[in-house]
């Protein structure tokens, strides 16, 4: 598939300060996907049927991103794992698996990538930082968004520290809604592993604990069941190979 070779993509500053900017093999890989995905709809055939890709979308695979990238699919796969987890993307494969095909969506590519945006620190800065000697934000514009970004921080609870902190933070009622809809060994699993993405990513704010905490533990559901049934598909097929 053609790539776009021209033209320019912005990236906030700040995503140099997240986990993302402090892994080069994370960053390179996401500075790809902004650069891959659609800046206008367009078409393609896919599983043997025409599609729209939207805004912010592509058509990639495993072993594209690792031949660019100059490393193994293994290490492509974790890390693509690792930002869809994140909830930085989403990804849909293809039901041959990720090395027939992936549509990846970049989550607020739209928001980030548009001529006029503001950037929220709160989100991650993205899919946005300056590209060139000069800012496309407008200087009164970039003075509002920060004033209201001091006074989002002021009213924003301070990040934990451990997981009796996290626990805390989320609050009795939410903690009984989340012991009421998973086991608690996944919780207990989770949230060394929230905080930590939390310590480890000084762009990210959390206003509401039960409910980011909840959308963790459904993604890490969802890709404990995708894993399983990769594992399942693999060991099917090496029977049938066996038989």
């Amino acid at each position: 598939m053609a790539r776009l070779e021209k033209g320019w993509v912005k990236m906030h500053r700040k995503v140099l300060d997240s986990d993302i900017g402090r892994s080069f093999m994370l960053l390179g890989l996401w500075m790809t996907l902004i650069r891959w995905a659609n800046w206008t709809e367009s078409k393609i055939n896919w599983r043997g049927t025409p599609r729209t890709l939207g805004r912010g979308e592509l058509l990639t695979s495993v072993k594209e991103l690792a031949k660019y990238g100059e490393v193994d699919r293994k290490t492509v796969t974790k890390w693509i794992n690792y930002l869809e987890k994140r909830g930085s993307i989403l990804v849909e494969k293809s039901p041959k698996g990720s090395r027939n095909g992936l549509i990846i969506k970049v989550l607020n590519y739209d928001k980030y990538q548009s001529v006029d945006a503001v950037w929220s620190h709160e989100d991650g800065g993205e899919a946005g930082c300056e590209h060139g000697d000069e800012s496309p934000m407008r200087v009164d514009t970039y003075k509002e968004s920060k004033n209201i970004r001091k006074k989002e921080l002021i009213n924003t609870p301070p990040k934990p520290e451990t997981p009796e902190e996290l626990l805390s933070l989320v609050g009795e009622k939410n903690m009984k809604s989340l012991l009421n809809d998973f086991d608690k060994e996944i919780l207990d699993r989770e949230f060394p592993e929230i905080v930590y993405y939390l310590q480890n990513n000084e762009t990210v704010t959390v206003k509401k604990y039960g409910l980011f905490v909840r959308n963790w533990i459904k993604r890490a559901i969802r890709f404990e069941e995708q894993a399983a049934q990769k594992a399942l598909a693999k060991q099917n097929a090496m029977g049938i190979k066996a038989g």
